[in-house]
């Protein structure tokens, strides 16, 4: 093939001996980490076999079951994309690897269909897990929501996708002649976007076409790119509409159906202008969350939270990925866009960096949530509960306390490199350095203006500067899940709103959002909360030289405002009655030579919102 030629859709990038080696690799599946002999399997099939049911269950004799192992080639870091994707072997076999997945036939419980299929559609019993149906009223996808087990059911769905991508660079590097590659291919794991600190992801990711690769005989070749969208072999009929009309994958899509195209341009500016949002999210939510139960899920309860949960980060990011009638902005179909697994991996980082600076806690005892196709709504869960549909043998699922590290599944992250992981204070001490410089306030803002950027040195030679106080204010917003039958946002503002929509998240006032996540099939009837830090806006925006509940409060009730949107459309406050906004005021503490400030007790301020339909003293 010359260096230049494009790519077929289906398989015109593979060489013979590629395909062949691929073939045989799916036909010793028995001796695949991923798979064991077993008495049941799944196989979804389509309208055309089946007749109307677009789905089937069948139950089959020596076959095999999934194993979700982790990587089994020693531990070796995922890698930030932009970092990865100047290491030329292991993109090269990456892309091959992720196009070769997503044309495996749809019916394959390995397939990029299935695994992603795990997260929500097409609703299907996964490998005999669970129940031929879902228990009633509940979500009915595999995967957790509003819950305690949400971060570790998402750390094994992750992994189980890196496997399956791994397994298949090794037998690619196979037909390199350079050994380096073959290393690589050992080494590759699945790389991650850290949002918080590269709002829009390279072109390989969200706008190219086709990318480039070396092949196994050392030329350059181009492909399509398998990261920009994923083509469905057949579109589920039983899918959301209209998401049920849609041949590949879109975010912020210009229409529906075969002739809608994705946005590249509205893609990115949504991730732009929440940029400044999402860094103070991330940041608060690693330096000041204590407790799993605030750290682990959006569902609301803890009153002394004033910082993200992760999931309630994680669903701001996906809304902004998928715009109005994208696959991102739906549950039930997220999971198919490509970019859903590097965002996951993200999101599962993030666990092991809070945990590096809280290592006595883990999952505590919690809720279901909104249920799942294995575990009915709101039911006692803890870290001892299965984590379906994920086996670590024939006969057991993971639960969360076997997988604390990451280790034992086969990755890390950079951000541990040189870190003597024995000792515990140094690893915090380590990670929170790295956490301050990587998402920490800005040196010009009220909170950080007295001051001095060397309070977070450990070198004792330096001028050490005095302990600073002052105030970080927050404004936390709780709405049901359910009000809006589907996703929305609420986007607050300091100042002046423009008139028009589009213009909203352009505007000097805006702040950020509180970003609700969920679909028409997903019960809703939980409250979920997120909270937008205001520190930044007031320092940049108000005038004001001072955090003092005094100056501010007053500010505030002049200037702060919401309006809820929905597909690109502003809705009446009113269709929202469980919206309550309420600013509250944290002690906040910088010691001499700390890496993180220490925070105090929360002081509420509702007369701020109280005067707005949605405020907290007008809420019902």
């Amino acid at each position: 093939m010359p260096a230049t030629a494009p790519v077929n859709q289906a398989q015109g990038w593979m060489t013979p001996p590629m395909k062949k080696a691929l073939l045989l690799a799916a036909l010793a599946g028995a001796c695949s980490s991923m798979l064991i002999s077993a008495d049941a399997v799944v196989l979804p099939c389509r309208g055309q076999d089946c007749g109307p049911s677009s789905s089937t269950i069948f139950s089959r004799q020596n076959v095999q079951h999934v194993l979700t192992t982790g990587v089994t080639t020693g531990t070796h870091n995922r890698l930030e994309i932009n970092d990865f994707i100047r290491n030329n072997r292991q993109w090269s076999l990456f892309v091959q690897a992720l196009a070769s997945l997503q044309e495996d036939d749809q019916s394959s419980p390995t397939s990029y269909y299935q695994i992603a299929g795990l997260y929500g559609q097409p609703f299907i019993r996964y490998d005999g897990s669970g129940n031929p149906r879902p228990p009633p009223n509940t979500w009915p996808g595999y995967s957790i929501h509003h819950s305690v087990l949400y971060p570790t059911w998402n750390r094994l769905h992750v992994a189980l996708f890196e496997q399956a991508i791994q397994e298949r660079a090794v037998v690619i590097a196979g037909n390199y002649t350079d050994p380096a590659f073959q290393t690589a291919a050992q080494e590759l794991r699945l790389p991650f976007w850290d949002w918080a600190n590269n709002s829009s992801p390279p072109g390989q990711v969200v706008s190219d076409a086709q990318v480039n690769f070396v092949s196994a005989n050392g030329s350059v070749q181009t492909m399509t790119n398998p990261l920009l969208a994923y083509r469905f072999h057949q579109v589920d009929a039983e899918f959301e509409s209209p998401f049920n009309t849609d041949p590949t994958t879109l975010r912020h899509p210009t229409g529906f159906g075969t002739g809608a195209r994705s946005d590249v341009a509205a893609l990115q500016g949504q991730l732009a202008s929440s940029q400044d949002d999402i860094m103070a999210k991330t940041y608060n939510m690693l330096a000041r969350v204590k407790t799993w139960s605030a750290f682990s899920n959006s569902a609301s309860g803890d009153d002394n939270s004033t910082s993200n949960s992760l999931e309630a980060l994680s669903d701001l990011v996906q809304l902004d990925v998928g715009g109005r009638a994208g696959h991102m902005s739906d549950p039930t179909v997220a999971a198919f866009d490509p970019i859903f697994w590097l965002h996951h991996a993200n999101i599962d980082r993030l666990v092991s960096l809070w945990e590096a600076l809280n290592p006595d806690i883990w999952v505590s005892q919690g809720q279901s949530g909104v249920g799942s196709w294995t575990l009915p709504q709101n039911v006692s869960v803890d870290a001892s509960s299965d984590l379906t549909p994920f086996r670590n043998s024939d006969a057991t699922f993971w639960d969360s306390s076997r997988i604390m590290t990451t280790e034992q599944i086969g990755y890390s992250y950079p951000d541990f490199n040189g870190i003597d992981m024995s000792d515990p204070g140094t690893v915090r001490l380590s990670i929170a350095l790295q956490i301050a410089e990587l998402y920490g306030p800005a040196r010009g803002s009220i909170a950080n203006s007295t001051v001095s950027s060397e309070s977070t040195s450990t070198n004792s030679s330096e001028a050490a500067p005095s302990n600073q106080s002052s105030f970080d204010w927050t404004v936390r917003v709780q709405s049901a899940a359910g009000a809006l039958d589907g996703s929305y946002a609420v986007l607050l503002f300091v100042g002046p709103i423009p008139e028009d929509v589009a213009d909203y998240r352009d505007s000097p006032a805006f702040v950020g959002s509180h970003s609700v996540w969920t679909s028409r099939v997903m019960p809703g009837d939980d409250v979920v909360e997120s909270f937008i830090h205001l520190n930044s806006a007031l320092s940049n925006r108000s005038g004001l030289n001072s955090t003092d509940p005094e100056v501010v409060e007053p500010f505030l009730m002049q200037n702060i405002g919401w309006r809820v949107v929905k597909d690109d459309e502003v809705l009446s406050v009113e269709q929202v009655p469980s919206l309550d906004v309420l600013a509250s005021a944290t002690p906040m503490m910088l010691e001499a030579n700390a890496a993180l400030p220490d925070y105090g007790e929360p002081q509420p301020y509702p007369a701020i919102t109280a005067g707005q339909l949605g405020g907290h003293a007008t809420s019902s």
